[in-house]
């Protein structure tokens, strides 16, 4: 891994209700360790708002990269990093031994590590890594080999680049660490209810924030208001793709969740999560493997803004050939309970259920399954689709719109 340039972040313009004037600095340094997929680039906004460092008496926040010197787990702070008094540091891999090396912060710091059930880390860097990530690195490389591999098999890929990376163990190191000036908290709290954890974060770092304003910042930076849906909402090509906990429930299959116990299981439960042993129902194991392009990958961003518009509505998708194949092959319906399935013209399709969970029906069973919207997901022979579909919904005794 290369170093990153430190990088300021740049004073917020203040807005809303006024901020508190600065406190006096109780400690000259605060990090934030919080692994990639566990709300990092949330977290450090709403940790380096002017308002918060203000309140926390920070005069600046800092994304610092750690730098890997080879070999066993050694990540570290790179070399030329002194943080000064009054700087906020956020950081991803770093090992909480190194959290004493003097040279880089001053004493008196505080620490707040962020903690995310490991079975949701494998969902989220695996649609990162396929879908939404930014091609740096060997990004690339990564996601070529996953277009390569049916959604069960990437999972289990995935698994395999974390256990390469030392996540579990790094888990257990900071779970187990010692240290008191380390605050630990879980990602799932943050989420769900995040007032009382950035209290108990604030106070951690010796400032009683006003929960007023820590309000006000946390509306701001809402998973909404970021992205624009409700938590919850699944847009695998958004950074932000889903935010809620628990997705894991929806996606491991079987052979995924037997590696996983293998790997991490005792991790998971010494976490305070719910052990597998719970888990009702799981996912069925989706072995479709597509041909992928760049226009259907445009079909696919296409469809799943469409879902997330019809949220409430029963969908019903006209066309049941490859480009449905492979919306259930990276898993957009799963978790819907909206999705009617679809209508084909080909009887060899009839009664199929495409990926286990998108059942195909004749065009007669139309006004039987009565939908609120048909999606005409096909990229190909679209214009013929739609045809076809308004004059079917014209003769129905209901209304239903036809979108593409």
């Amino acid at each position: 891994m290369t170093t990153a340039a430190p990088r300021r972040q740049p004073p917020k313009p203040q807005l809303g209700a006024r901020p508190s004037a600065k406190v006096g600095r109780k400690y000259d340094n605060l990090v934030l360790v919080i692994p990639h997929k566990h709300g990092s680039t949330w977290l450090f906004k709403v940790f380096t708002d002017q308002r918060m460092l203000s309140a926390l008496g920070m005069e600046a926040g800092r994304d610092i990269e750690p730098l890997s010197k080879g070999g066993p787990w050694s990540y570290d702070w790179p070399a030329e990093v002194r943080l000064a008094p009054g700087e906020l540091a956020y950081t991803r891999l770093l090992a909480p031994e190194q959290l004493g090396r003097a040279e880089a912060l001053a004493s008196n710091h505080r620490t707040l590590y962020v903690h995310r059930d490991p079975r949701d880390v494998i969902i989220s860097h695996y649609f990162s890594l396929r879908f939404s990530h930014g091609l740096r690195g060997n990004i690339d490389r990564i996601r070529d080999d996953l277009r390569g591999m049916s959604f069960s098999e990437g999972l289990r890929h995935v698994i395999g680049l974390n256990l390469k990376i030392r996540r579990y163990e790094m888990q257990r190191r900071w779970q187990n660490h010692p240290d008191p000036r380390i605050l630990r908290v879980r990602y799932e709290d943050l989420i769900l209810d995040p007032l009382p954890g950035l209290i108990r974060a604030c106070r951690h770092f010796g400032a009683d924030v006003a929960p007023e304003l820590l309000q006000e910042v946390l509306e701001e930076y809402s998973f909404e208001k970021i992205s624009g849906r409700k938590l919850g909402q699944v847009d695998v090509f958004a950074h932000q793709r889903s935010g809620l906990p628990g997705q894991w429930k929806l996606y491991l299959d079987p052979p995924t969740v037997e590696l996983l116990r293998k790997e991490a299981g005792g991790l998971i439960e010494q976490l305070g999560y719910e052990p597998f042993e719970r888990q009702e129902k799981v996912a069925p194991i989706n072995d479709l493997l597509i041909d992928w392009t760049p226009e259907l990958e445009q079909t696919l961003r296409h469809t799943s803004e469409a879902l997330n518009l019809f949220g409430e509505d029963r969908i019903l998708f006209y066309g049941a050939g490859l480009d449905l194949r492979a919306i259930c092959a990276c898993t957009m319906l799963y978790g819907r309970s909206n999705i009617l399935g679809a209508i084909d013209d080909n009887p060899d399709l009839h009664g199929t259920a495409i990926g286990g969970q998108c059942e195909v029906h004749p065009p007669e069973a139309l006004e039987g399954l009565r939908p609120d919207v048909i999606v005409i997901n096909s990229s190909n022979y679209r214009q013929e689709l739609y045809r076809k579909a308004r004059a079917l919904v014209k003769r129905l005794p209901f209304h239903v719109d036809v979108f593409y």
